[in-house]
C-alpha cells in the first residue's frame, strides 16, 4: 500500500474505489448478454429476409413480367379495358391518334364503367362534359389560369365532321360529332 494515500495522490484506476471493481464484472456480463440477443435478432431478421426473397420472385416477378409484356404488346387502352371486360379501346386509340394533346374532348353518357379510365387514357387532352359548353362553342376556358383550349374537331372514318363527343355507356364507348 502507499503510505501517502490521500485525495491529492494519484492512484491506479483499479485501486480508486472498491465498488468500481465490483461493478465491472456485472456490467460486462450484461453487455455480453445484450450482444448475444443482438446477434440472435439479427440472425432471425436475416433468415426472414432470405425466406421472403426465396419465396416471392418465382411467382410475382414472372407474373409481373408477363403483364408488362402484354401491356407493351396490346397498348394501354386494349390492355386496361380488355382486362376489365370493357369495350371502347378502338375509340380511345383513334382519339389518341387524331386529336392534338392540347385539345378538349367532350363527353356525355354514363360516368361509370369505361368512362372511369377514359380521362387517364386520353391525357393530356382535357375531358369536359358536353353540357358544360354552349352548343356553338369552339373553345373551352380553363378556369384556374384562364387559358383557352380548342375543342377536338375531326372527320370520323364514316365521313361525319365536327366537334367530337365521346358517348360513354357502361361497357363501351362511341364517337359522335356535335
Amino acid at each position: 500500500m502507499n503510505a501517502r494515500a490521500g485525495p491529492d495522490v494519484l492512484q491506479p484506476a483499479h485501486a480508486r474505489r472498491a465498488t468500481d471493481v465490483a461493478l465491472r464484472p456485472a456490467s460486462a456480463a450484461r453487455s455480453a448478454t445484450a450482444r448475444r440477443w443482438l446477434r440472435a435478432c439479427l440472425l432471425l431478421l436475416a433468415a426472414h429476409v432470405a425466406f421472403a426473397f426465396a419465396r416471392v420472385p418465382g411467382k410475382v416477378y414472372g407474373k409481373r413480367a408477363a403483364e408488362i409484356a402484354a401491356y407493351e404488346t396490346r397498348g394501354p387502352a386494349r390492355y386496361l379495358l380488355g382486362n376489365a371486360g370493357l369495350g371502347g379501346a378502338e375509340v380511345v386509340e383513334w382519339l389518341r391518334a387524331h386529336v392534338p394533346p392540347e385539345a378538349v374532348v367532350l363527353w356525355r353518357g354514363e360516368a361509370d364503367g369505361t368512362f372511369e379510365v377514359l380521362a387517364g387514357l386520353l391525357a393530356p387532352r382535357l375531358l369536359v362534359a358536353d353540357t358544360a359548353l354552349a352548343p356553338g362553342a369552339t373553345v373551352h376556358r380553363v378556369v384556374p389560369d384562364g387559358d383557352e383550349r380548342p375543342l377536338a374537331r375531326a372527320t370520323l372514318p364514316d365521313g361525319r365532321s365536327g366537334v367530337l363527343v365521346v358517348c360513354a355507356r357502361a361497357d363501351d364507348l362511341a364517337l359522335e360529332v356535335r
